[in-house]
């Protein structure tokens, strides 16, 4: 009976912890011990950086009506005011959007480019879906190569911090001994060892490199992009009646979001 008694126990005291304490990492650990300033400030920085990640998309928008009305010959004051009043509105919703998303750094950037790449694909089929159906897949070349060198970024990134740990470690070891390296005069053995430590170091260092010069020329793909998007917006534009404005503003938005 007490073995099962201290079973149950131990069951229920599991239990508890289980239903107490939130998993790390979610959403109830990070307001575990947030007040409701705390709360609000989290949300006025999620809002800004979504309206952040959206201005580009609103400027778009109003730049192709812009562009539509030079094209037209009976373009007046008055729309051009109404252009003007436009960007205005836009610019104050930027700037709004700026202040909040300072609040933090990681998170926010991220949800920015969340928020930045939806609307700029979803006004990009708005404004032009023909460009946009045929371009957007053209968009995933942006961004695969961004995703694997980034993760090829890491890996090495973790062994070359591996790397000095285990460097470190030896001078440590011969700092903290000095006297004994010194007495049994092994200070080019350790200096070779420290040596031999650094090396993959270098190794790594030169494979990291290689690996960032070609994530910066993997962006140039972005020019075949605007090939693309160029050969198909002019057929667009003198076969189908789409408006230069809708097909140029729709382009950018496809390859601005990718990036």
């Amino acid at each position: 009976m007490d073995r099962n008694d201290e079973k149950l126990s131990r069951k229920s005291e599991r239990s508890v912890k289980n239903t107490t304490t939130p998993p790390p990492g979610s959403l109830r650990m990070v307001l575990k011990h947030s007040d409701g300033l705390d709360i609000m400030l989290m949300t006025l920085g999620t809002i800004g950086c979504v309206a952040d990640g959206a201005s580009m998309s609103s400027i778009m928008l109003v730049l192709s009506n812009l562009m539509n009305g030079y094209a037209s010959s009976y373009l007046t004051l008055q729309e051009i005011n109404k252009y003007a009043l436009d960007l205005l509105y836009v610019a104050v919703g930027v700037g709004s959007g700026a202040f909040l998303g300072v609040l933090t750094e990681k998170v926010p950037n991220f949800i920015m480019n969340i928020a930045m790449f939806m609307t700029a694909q979803m006004t990009a089929v708005y404004l032009c879906w023909r460009l946009a159906i045929v371009a957007i897949p053209a968009v995933l070349m942006l961004i695969i190569p961004g995703l694997v060198y980034g993760k090829l970024l890491t890996d090495v990134g973790e062994k070359i911090q591996e790397a000095y740990t285990v460097a470190g470690g030896i001078a440590e070891q011969a700092l903290s001994s000095i006297r004994t390296v010194y007495s049994y005069v092994r200070e080019d053995h350790t200096a070779q060892s420290y040596s031999d430590a650094l090396e993959p170091i270098l190794n790594l260092g030169s494979k990291q490199g290689l690996m960032k010069g070609m994530a910066i020329g993997s962006v140039g793909i972005a020019y075949a992009v605007w090939a693309l998007q160029g050969w198909y917006g002019s057929i667009l534009v003198t076969e189908k009646g789409v408006k230069g404005g809708n097909a140029f503003t729709a382009g950018v938005c496809i390859v601005y979001g990718g990036l």
